[in-house]
């Protein structure tokens, strides 16, 4: 089931191509495509996205997409958003099992962020770690979350 969504999102935008109010896109930029990406979200986040069956997070509604990280962006994006939070988790996350459409994204000059446009199905999250700040508000990584090769 998963990418299902994706499928059709590709085959609509194939439909619209060169109609009248299609939206033009920029040219296409490479960049490298994380094994892996991450999302940083409360507990009691993760705990009622279990309950209810998927994630969304609080940016969706309002952007449009969930925001992730590459392995190389955790923790700036941690150690600058959510400096000193306690009650965080660290959601491992496999793009392949993802089944709304996942964009890399410029949000500063030259850095590409992962994107989804829809919610998270919840059998793409691989593992989820405890995400506490050190004593001093910083973050490192979890004990016990692998690195990528």
């Amino acid at each position: 089931m998963a990418g299902q969504a994706n499928k059709k999102y590709n085959a609509s935008l194939a439909e619209g191509v060169g109609k009248p109010g299609f939206p033009h896109f920029p040219p296409a930029v490479y960049v490298h495509i994380s094994p892996m990406i991450y999302h940083i979200t409360s507990n009691a986040a993760w705990m009622a996205a279990r309950a209810a069956g998927s994630y969304t997070a609080d940016c969706l509604p309002t952007q449009g997409f969930i925001h992730f990280s590459t392995r190389d962006q955790v923790l700036h994006v941690a150690n600058t958003l959510f400096h000193g939070q306690p009650g965080l988790v660290l959601l491992a996350v496999d793009p392949a099992r993802l089944g709304a459409p996942l964009r890399y994204e410029e949000a500063h000059p030259g850095e590409y962020f992962p994107h989804l446009y829809g919610p998270l199905n919840l059998d793409a999250v691989i593992a989820v770690y405890p995400f506490p700040p050190q004593s001093d508000g910083s973050f490192d990584w979890p004990p016990g979350c692998p690195g990528e090769v």
